[in-house]
């Protein structure tokens, strides 16, 4: 007689969705935007390797601000940080270039 066993994977404890940027994308321009949503009560944190802003999402748990990138690949984390002190990053790479493709 066999037992199946179940293995749950604990969902992260503070939700973040990022709109934009979109991940492994191009940008001819040095300024992006960087916006999503979370939960109301989170904090968010985006770190560039030449930048970090901290943020507090409206009350419906939106984000938004703007970061500036080098040229070629800039690497971008994104973090929340819930009121329990759970986390969830998520990591997304803008290569800027100004070549035409």
């Amino acid at each position: 007689m066999s037992k199946e066993k179940v293995i749950l994977s604990p969902k992260p404890a503070v939700t973040l969705v990022i709109d934009e940027p979109k991940d492994e994308s191009v940008s001819n321009t040095r300024v992006i935007k960087v916006s999503g949503k979370t939960d109301p009560d989170a904090m968010i944190i985006v770190l560039t390797d030449t930048d970090e802003s901290v943020l507090n999402p409206t009350i419906t748990g939106e984000f938004s601000t703007t970061v500036t990138i080098e040229t070629g690949a800039n690497p971008i984390q994104i973090t929340a940080i819930g009121k329990n002190g759970e986390t969830n990053t998520i990591e997304r790479t803008i290569t800027y270039s100004t070549e035409s493709f």
